[in-house]
């Protein structure tokens, strides 16, 4: 627990101590608090330091009270509050379980609450950390037939940001892509690279810590290359030195002087979690870029420009230049979203479950509170009624219990702070990259939500607490068949039937969620990953500029690594599968109608090698796959725009332009038709004939369905970034990756090995968000069933003793104990069956809003067995909590029961 967080509780606990004493003895107190809290804490021991710490404190401001005079006059003294609380302390040592079970239910539900809420804090409501984070917008190009989410034209941005009025400024980057390294300074290091527009720091009003902005002047073609360095690169292969401004540095093998050191913690944009390394200049004539849509563009709105005037203003301006320019710009459109809404927007429906899911187990928990605090005052009715006789008025007792119930809460809920606390510091390390975009914490936001949920707590303790005092005194005996007799069937059978709908609502929901996570680990993918090794390897784009050079460096690396035992089959991919991120490419269709420019097919594709389907064990549905003699002098196929050179090989005899197809483009595309031989033209690219039909797979997501895809081979469409794929029996890691090392090296000393693993491994964590929010939630759920337990056996029991005489007398006159236990479960059957119903109706509405949020096309959240279970789970749990109590039922005697 940080050390000012700590004081502020010590010096809150000695405000119980008369003011003179403070004045003379606070300070020695904290220096020796101070003390023995650093040596706790070094030992592991918090929890017990607090509860001792506490407890000195509350019997020391009672004896302090005591030898002060009162000071107080017609009202309430303070030596009565300390009593109070003295007198508190007391009865919860000389009867701890019920006080104990409190102080954990309240400490494991502030605990769970308040770590998850300080997620959703950070994920969700913290804004996003830069100067004045409402103003900053994404700004997408919204095209007909595309994604909402389109990259912007490099012909419209420049009109975007001199025509727009709601803007202070405007900036696009782009990713600078593979074979970004920074070499010369040490090992060649693979770099995360942006490249950007001259106003991109001034969008985020980032200056750097060492150094200046970028300039208009760095943003021309031509101009000297100039960057600006993350602050973790500059620590870590630097030394934070801060003679770096001004020093060359060779970023994928040209110079670039660094101009500046970007400020600690900006991380913007982020890819998978982790920010960029640099950033540098895009330095091009984008404005003659047009159609090529790479883009993705930043803004900072003016101050007091709404997001809606902001839209109005930049739509304004795109029907503009859609006048202008109808064959280029004929139906864009934009979309301007908040920054804060576009970092959220993936992490939002896990993070709304587990919200609604620790909600849920937050009430069951609190009216556990309540039914436990109800059981404590009815096992203790007679000594209240006594206290009663004695002349005690049921205000004084109301007092006490309200004494106690700060004390029981006080301490739960600082036993729950350090698990929050414990919990907070772990959380991020266990999370998917890319759900923080924020340091999460216990922030001001979160403190409040966490004092409020205290509050709670402790009034629904107080509340089940005076619920079952005595009226009054009565007459008769204490006996304790009478005592609070009609006070459960008012407060705690309707505590119970709630626990169990909400068990029933949140178990539900995580068997829900179990099942969705199952059925996404059983969809078909299409292709194998078993023995399967990738590394992945980036070219430098200055060194490797030519295509052909970037072939001739994977073909050579394939060869040689053929030649390692124990391999059975190499192969190359520009992407792997299920990792969340594909290319898509416009087709234009030999033989059909020219569609209008921007409603062209749009298909993802891959660059793979020879034999890629073979040792992904894909099959072959049609025709046949890549062979060498594919290969083409003309590279690369693709031609994005207009001003992208062409090869200078294309007049030569070679192969013609081939590619292979999935299942579901042949079906699309050419539906009744046999696709082989077809042809097609990629962008502005030559035709292409179609090959060979291979099966469906899932390339970007489980979650989705089969879409059509295009393969396009490596020895004619060629990346300085390949996954290299190694099939080996037996698969021996470090041995590969050992190998796939030293051959990169012998090959060029300078390229880096980015990272080798598994393709099983890295397949597999596409299911890392849905699986670890589907655990979380079933944990609470879990622990929602085990309260529910707790709260039902109290129930049983206490109703139990208090128809100690009803049993008695119904032995006495021959019951069986059948008809005892009748007696006893059939309670609580009937209770179960209320809270089950009402849980049903809890259950439906939460679906619905669940179904909005993660429901796929494949996988459907229906079907009648998770909520079966849920029920089943808590019937079976509502049941076997009777049977302690009707076991100790149906030994009772008559004859000790029926005595006065």
């Amino acid at each position: 627990m940080h050390r000012d967080f700590a004081d502020r509780l010590y010096l809150a606990l000695l405000r119980l101590y008369p003011a003179v004493f403070r004045a003379r003895f606070a300070d020695e107190m904290l220096a020796l608090f101070r003390d023995r809290h650093d040596r706790a804490r070094g030992a592991r021991r918090l929890g017990a330091f607090w509860i001792a710490t506490i407890g000195d404190g509350l019997r020391g401001a009672a004896q302090a009270h005591a030898a002060s005079p009162p000071r107080l006059v017609g009202a309430m003294r303070l030596s009565s509050v300390g009593g109070d609380v003295l007198a508190a302390v007391r009865a919860v040592v000389r009867s701890p379980a019920a006080p104990a079970a409190m102080m954990l239910l309240t400490a494991l539900t502030i605990g769970t609450a308040t770590t998850v809420f300080s997620l959703a804090d950070a994920v969700l409501l913290t804004p996003p950390p830069f100067p004045n984070p409402d103003r900053l917008v994404m700004i997408w190009e919204r095209r007909e037939q595309r994604a909402n989410n389109s990259a912007v034209s490099g012909h419209e941005f420049p009109v975007w940001r001199e025509r727009a009025k709601a803007f202070d400024a405007l900036a696009a980057y782009i990713y600078a892509g593979a074979g970004t390294t920074l070499t010369g300074a040490g090992e060649p290091l693979a770099l995360i690279g942006v490249r950007v527009t001259g106003s991109f720091f001034d969008v985020f009003d980032a200056d750097p810590i060492v150094g200046r902005r970028f300039r208009a002047e760095d943003d021309v073609p031509g101009a000297p290359p100039v960057a600006i360095i993350s602050h973790s690169l500059w620590r870590e292969r630097f030394a934070g030195d801060r003679d770096v401004l001004g020093r060359a540095i060779r970023i994928s093998d040209v110079p670039h002087t660094v101009v500046g050191v970007a400020p600690e913690g900006f991380a913007y944009p982020a890819m998978a979690g982790r920010g960029p390394d640099l950033w540098t200049p895009i330095a091009e004539p984008i404005r003659l870029y047009r159609g090529r849509h790479y883009l993705y563009v930043v803004g900072r709105m003016r101050d007091g420009i709404a997001l809606r005037d902001a839209q109005a203003d930049l739509a304004s301006v795109a029907d503009a230049l859609a006048g202008e320019l109808p064959d280029d710009n004929k139906g864009h459109g934009v979309i301007v979203r908040s920054l804060a809404e576009q970092l959220t927007m993936q992490a939002r429906p896990g993070v709304i479950a587990l919200v609604s899911s620790v909600a849920l187990l937050a009430v069951v928990g609190c009216l556990n509170l309540a039914g436990l605090g109800a059981t404590r005052t009815s096992a203790l009715g007679a000594a209240y009624m006594l206290r009663l006789a004695l002349g005690a008025s049921r205000a004084r007792l109301m007092r006490q219990l309200a004494t106690e119930t700060l004390v029981i809460a006080g301490a739960g809920t600082l036993a729950g702070i350090v698990l929050a606390v414990w919990a907070v510091r772990v959380l991020p390390r266990v999370l998917p990259p890319g759900i923080l975009t924020t340091q999460m914490g216990i922030d001001a936001t979160v403190a409040a939500g966490l004092t409020l949920l205290a509050a709670v707590a402790a009034l629904a303790i107080w509340i089940g607490s005076i619920a079952q005092l005595p009226s009054s005194a009565g007459t008769g005996s204490f006996h304790a068949s009478q005592t609070g007799a009609r006070a459960p069937r008012r407060l705690t059978p309707t505590l119970v039937v709630a626990e169990i709908a909400f068990t029933v609502a949140l178990l539900g929901v995580a068997s829900l969620l179990v099942a969705h996570w199952q059925r996404l680990g059983r969809v078909p993918v299409g292709f194998n990953t078993a023995g399967i090794v990738t590394a992945d390897i980036a070219l430098s784009a200055q060194r490797y500029a030519d295509p052909l050079e970037q072939r001739q460096f994977f073909d050579e690396l394939v060869a040689e690594l053929r030649r390692t035992p124990n391999v059975q089959r190499v192969t190359t991919s520009n992407l792997l599968p299920l990792i969340g991120s594909q290319s898509s490419v416009a087709l234009t269709i030999e033989g059909q109608p020219t569609p209008r420019r921007g409603q062209e097919p749009n298909v993802p594709y891959q660059s793979v090698g020879v034999d890629y389907f073979t040792t992904l064990g894909i099959p072959v549905i049609k025709g046949r796959t890549f062979v060498e003699a594919d290969a083409r002098l003309a590279v690369p196929l693709i031609r994005w725009y207009a001003q992208q050179p062409r090869s200078p090989y294309e007049d030569r005899p070679q192969p013609m332009p081939v590619a292979v197809i999935n299942q579901a483009m042949a079906e699309r595309l050419w539906p009744n038709e046999d696709p082989l031989g077809r042809r097609f033209a990629i962008v502005q690219g030559p035709m292409t004939t179609v090959i060979g039909v291979v099966g469906n797979t899932r390339m970007l997501t489980r979650e989705r369905p089969v879409v059509p895809e295009l393969f396009l081979f490596s020895g004619q469409e060629p990346y300085n970034r390949v996954n290299v794929l190694l099939q080996a029996a037996p698969l021996d890691l470090d041995a590969l990756g050992r190998r796939i090392r030293a051959v990169v090296r012998a090959l060029d000393a300078d390229v880096p090995v980015i990272g080798i693993d598994v393709l099983e491994d890295v397949t597999a964590s596409e299911l890392s968000k849905p699986r670890l929010t589907s655990l979380v939630t079933s944990v609470f759920a879990l622990a929602s069933v085990t309260l529910m337990a707790c709260g039902l056996y109290a129930l049983i029991a206490l109703t139990t003793s208090l128809r100690t005489l009803e049993i008695g007398i119904r032995m006495a006159l021959g019951a069986r104990p059948g008809s005892i236990g009748w007696l006893v479960l059939g309670r609580t059957a009937a209770l179960a069956a209320a809270g089950i119903a009402l849980g049903l109706a809890l259950w439906f509405p939460l679906i619905s809003v669940l179904r909005t949020q993660i429901e796929s096309f494949d996988v459907e959240l229906s079907g009648p067995l998770p909520l079966g279970i849920a029920v089943v789970i808590v019937l079976a749990t509502a049941m076997a909590a009777g049977v302690v109590p009707l076991r100790r039922a149906l030994r009772i005697d008559p004859a000790i029961s029926l005595r006065p």
